[in-house]
């Protein structure tokens, strides 16, 4: 009857506030080392090119359209789309840097 006793005892003890957070505060850590960490680098490499383009790159914007950066402004680029035909595009909507266009003899 003693030890019965005792784990009744130990059975009704509140889990200390750590204890209760422990499993939140774990699931928080994961969450960032898999999911938040990886995108903050994936966007800095992006911002880091996109400031890089320079006149003559080949780019894909997000809607879909490719052409071929002709001056870039701080936020802004002048991409050439057809002959003679140019359009300014925010130049965070570029989403993949193809090849640098070869130079027309």
């Amino acid at each position: 009857m003693f030890i019965s006793e005792a784990l009744a005892n130990n059975m009704n003890t509140q889990p200390t506030f750590l204890g209760s957070m422990m499993p939140l505060l774990i699931f928080v850590i994961i969450f960032y080392l898999f999911l938040i960490r990886p995108h903050q680098k994936k966007t800095k490499e992006h911002g880091e090119k996109v400031k890089g383009l320079k006149s003559g790159d080949k780019v894909i914007t997000g809607g879909g359209i490719i052409g071929v950066v002709k001056k870039n402004k701080e936020d802004i680029l002048i991409v050439e789309i057809g002959k003679n035909i140019e359009i300014e595009v925010v130049s965070n909507t570029v989403n993949l840097f193809l090849e640098k266009e070869e130079k027309k003899k």
